[in-house]
């Protein structure tokens, strides 16, 4: 028997759409993460309790996208997001890495009778993120890992639905 609790921080976004053209649809959104109001991450495992300082930072993303309709049963999509990083250079670790991240997708929707299938692919392109030592002033020593991480994500999504 134990128990989790997770505080998640604030966040607001604002998004708008338009039809610049007949068959187009164009959106762009800005978020905010207010992650700056979470700077322990503190487990308890019955009885294990382990407590560790994140010093994490707001983040701010902005995401656009295209939706164009080809035809009566077929819509493609367009997206792109940058989204800042929560997790301060000087406490990064291998398990954590956290960078500036690029994010690509592509999708296509098929809609037929009352059935619609939509796939989708999203890439988030690799950014280099650098560590060197830095302890804290208050430390003997660093508290992340000296290295340089890169990691490579892709999804691959797939859905479909009837609609009655």
């Amino acid at each position: 028997d134990f128990g989790l609790d997770i505080t998640w921080p604030q966040s607001a976004g604002l998004g708008v759409t338009v039809y610049p053209l007949r068959r187009l649809l164009a959106t762009v959104q800005a978020d905010w993460t207010g992650w700056s109001s979470i700077q322990k991450l503190a487990i308890d495992l019955g009885g294990l309790s382990v407590a560790r300082q994140m010093r994490y930072m707001d983040t701010y993303t902005i995401h656009a996208g295209v939706q164009g309709v080809i035809t009566r049963f077929l819509v493609a999509r367009l997206g792109w997001a940058i989204d800042s990083n929560a997790i301060p250079d000087r406490t990064m670790r291998r398990e954590n890495q956290d960078a500036l991240k690029n994010t690509v997708a592509a999708g296509v929707g098929v809609h037929f009778w009352k059935i619609f299938v939509d796939g989708a692919f999203e890439l988030i392109l690799p950014s280099d993120a650098r560590v060197v030592a830095t302890p804290l002033p208050t430390m003997a020593a660093a508290e992340n890992e000296t290295g340089s991480y890169q990691a490579l994500i892709y999804t691959l999504e797939l859905s479909a639905q009837i609609r009655f």
